[in-house]
């Protein structure tokens, strides 16, 4: 899988790959003071994971590397994940460098490419997306692109005090029309 924005490389990982990705994994400033939470699996597990989803036949699990198209470095990864989900919907993620961070354009950027593959082909009806309560940024840019945001379900159990936001097939393209690619 390739896509190719004006400034970035999205494309499947490779086994030479995992030396990068290990490296933005293990940045201290990665996971911020507390660290990585205890059950978020190491570096390495995550990768296999990746690779393993690159292969499956059918393909139910897109992760992809985001890499800067002039320089090629690896500045964190995307995805579209459809195990567990109806077949027509998919859940959008995108995983950040700890230095990239806070560059909301390269996020922005990101989502319009995964989204236009999303609502292209496979012809998905809608793409949704976690993140904690908190996360300003995230929420910032769901809203930006027309989605709706709603509190996750059972409020104060682990692992679910956050927002799901849902953005339709017919939203992304009327947004598309009023945002055409850069």
């Amino acid at each position: 899988m390739l896509i190719i924005t004006r400034r970035l490389v999205l494309r499947d990982f490779t086994e030479a790959d995992g030396p990068a990705f290990a490296a933005y994994r293990h940045d201290p400033d990665f996971h911020g003071p507390s660290g990585a939470p205890e059950t978020e699996p190491d570096a390495a597990t995550l990768f296999a994971l990746f690779l393993a989803w690159r292969d499956e036949i059918p393909r139910r699990n897109l992760q992809l590397g985001v890499f800067d198209r002039a320089t090629g470095r690896l500045l964190g990864c995307a995805g579209l994940r459809q195990a567990g989900l109806p077949e027509d919907r998919s859940e959008l993620g995108i995983e950040l460098a700890a230095g990239e961070r806070g560059r909301h354009r390269l996020a922005l950027e990101i989502a319009e490419a995964l989204l236009d593959h999303a609502f292209g082909d496979p012809a998905l009806a809608a793409v949704v997306g976690r993140t904690t309560a908190g996360n300003v940024r995230v929420t910032r840019l769901a809203r930006w692109l027309g989605a709706t945001l709603a509190p996750l379900p059972n409020p104060g159990a682990v692992g679910h005090d956050g927002v799901m936001w849902t953005l339709d097939r017919a939203s992304w393209w009327a947004w598309r029309r009023n945002h055409p690619v850069r």
